[in-house]
């Protein structure tokens, strides 16, 4: 009985604060964004956990503002490498042109957390590494 009632009252000041299941409630007023997996910019990923509490499947697909080339239907989970030979270039942060969306996931897939490269913009590089 003792049990179930703290469990009641933990709940109800969860509930309270707005902290239920993995929501992280309130978040800082602090512009970081970050392009999450459903291909929408959220202002942090604060934002992005608390805007889809109910959908865990949505996480940080890679920092800053989603890219129009960056098409997320396209990138198949790792560590797959069947990409559609689709000429749609993604430039990454470690200078590299990549020829779509789904190749510059690929190569990031078998980097390690450290040696994760980002997409900066769509087309070419202006300079390859």
């Amino acid at each position: 009985m003792t049990a179930l009632l703290i469990v009641l009252v933990v709940g109800f000041f969860a509930a309270a604060l707005g902290q239920t299941g993995t929501c992280p409630g309130p978040c800082p007023d602090i512009l970081l964004p970050v392009c999450g997996t459903d291909n929408q910019t959220y202002p942090n990923s604060c934002d992005l956990r608390n805007s889809n509490c109910d959908r865990p499947d949505v996480t940080v697909a890679y920092e800053g503002q989603c890219l129009k080339c960056y098409v997320q239907d396209w990138i198949p989970p790792c560590p797959s490498r069947a990409c559609f030979r689709i000429y749609l270039p993604v430039c990454g942060s470690d200078g590299v042109t990549y020829a779509n969306s789904c190749e510059f996931h690929a190569d990031n897939c078998a980097r390690s957390p450290q040696e994760k490269v980002r997409p900066v913009y769509c087309g070419r590089c202006k300079r390859e590494s």
